[in-house]
């Protein structure tokens, strides 16, 4: 999938991880939500791969169908629970149909890959995992950048700067699940 040329910013500005940017949380925050929005509202390419909930909890099956009984991730929010019974979640809500329709997704819209200059965002940089999926796909990892880098409290300051209408927090929860399984397996599929 090429991305809209304006979003792809890669050798462009600095990322939105660097300190000026991450000493005003609510700028960075609305950059990304910003740049999200712009491109969820842009045309699917006609050669974009599709990832939806069936396809994504299949391969996750399969990456970690051999993994020790007791193993768990090491996202804080979920490692109370081991990795199969994670699994067992993400299955179970696997239906395509639980999401809305697909929009070109760039995969990894963490902070390290929005692209900044000038305090305004020039947009995304590696686009090795873009593809056609629900606009939830790119809010849980940028979600769970943001949480990491500001803490929880900036969950509702994205969503209420996203310009498009919000995904349901079961939607976003599944994917958010699913961008930790995929971490834990270092899935392409997912989140890094």
């Amino acid at each position: 999938m090429t991305p809209e040329s304006s979003l792809d910013a890669s050798g462009r500005g600095v990322a939105a991880d660097d300190p000026e940017y991450l000493a005003e949380p609510a700028r960075t925050v609305g950059l990304l939500a910003e740049t999200l929005g712009r491109l969820h509202g842009s045309a699917l390419p006609p050669d974009a791969r599709t990832i939806d909930r069936s396809s994504l909890a299949a391969e996750l099956g399969g990456l970690l169908a051999d993994r020790p009984d007791g193993e768990r991730v090491t996202d804080p929010a979920y490692r109370h629970v081991t990795v199969r019974v994670l699994l067992d979640v993400l299955v179970d809500g696997a239906d395509p149909a639980r999401d809305a329709h697909p929009v070109p997704t760039h995969g990894r819209p963490t902070l390290s890959h929005l692209r900044v200059a000038d305090g305004a965002s020039v947009g995304l940089s590696d686009w090795s995992e873009a593809g056609a999926a629900p606009a939830a796909r790119d809010l849980a990892v940028a979600l769970r950048s943001l949480v990491a880098a500001f803490g929880p409290g900036v969950a509702p300051a994205f969503i209420s700067a996203y310009p498009a209408d919000a995904p349901s927090v079961e939607q976003v929860d599944w994917w958010v699940l699913a961008s930790v399984l995929a971490e834990h397996a270092g899935s392409p599929g997912g989140d890094a």
